[in-house]
């Protein structure tokens, strides 16, 4: 079941990127940014639908695209949903950042239904993505200064790519860290 609900997830969080890009590339950035809003919305009414519960990070997602996107559709700006990345990027880097600080993991809140890892890993793991979101957050930042929407836009794609390489890589660590009642990989397994 939780294989089944993290495949939900994944899905529900990337299909709207994915379909951003192609419609941005193919037609114009802003019909893709109309498509990123409505996708993203049912999206989140999909994953409600399947598992009657809306997942953090995809609703924190969701919210984000639908603000910026709305002020990018209003004032015709593409500014707006290029700058949301950076500050998405920095937001959980920051938040990363004070949950270790707290030793309270901001990842083993958000993941704790898909992984059973040791609090180590769950550390190693934050500092991980707390390193990548500021890399991502930093290159965010001289795309949105030196490309064009459209160039932005295949960037995007692959950063998408970039970003789910780094989390399966992650898988590794899950393995060496995990707990006896997880899965090989450090997943749960029911």
């Amino acid at each position: 079941m939780h294989k089944t609900r993290f495949i939900i997830n994944s899905l529900t969080e990337f299909v709207p990127i994915a379909l951003f890009i192609a419609v941005a590339e193919s037609v114009s950035f802003s019909l893709g940014v109309k498509v990123l809003i409505v996708s993203s919305v049912i999206a989140l009414l999909i994953s409600y639908f399947l598992e009657k519960r809306l997942p953090y990070f995809g609703l924190f997602a969701a919210t984000t695209i639908l603000f910026f996107g709305l002020l990018t559709v209003i004032f015709d700006n593409p500014a707006f949903i290029i700058v949301k990345d950076t500050l998405y990027y920095f937001f959980f880097a920051l938040l990363i950042a004070v949950s270790l600080w707290y030793k309270k993991p901001a990842l083993k809140f958000f993941f704790k239904d898909y992984f059973l890892i040791t609090s180590r890993g769950w550390r190693i793991l934050s500092m991980r993505w707390f390193f990548f979101f500021i890399a991502l957050g930093i290159g965010n930042e001289v795309a949105r200064a030196t490309l064009t929407p459209e160039m932005w836009a295949i960037y995007k794609g692959v950063i998408l790519l970039v970003t789910w390489a780094f989390g399966f890589y992650q898988l590794k660590l899950t393995k060496k860290e995990r707990l006896s009642e997880g899965s090989a990989w450090g997943l749960r397994i029911k």
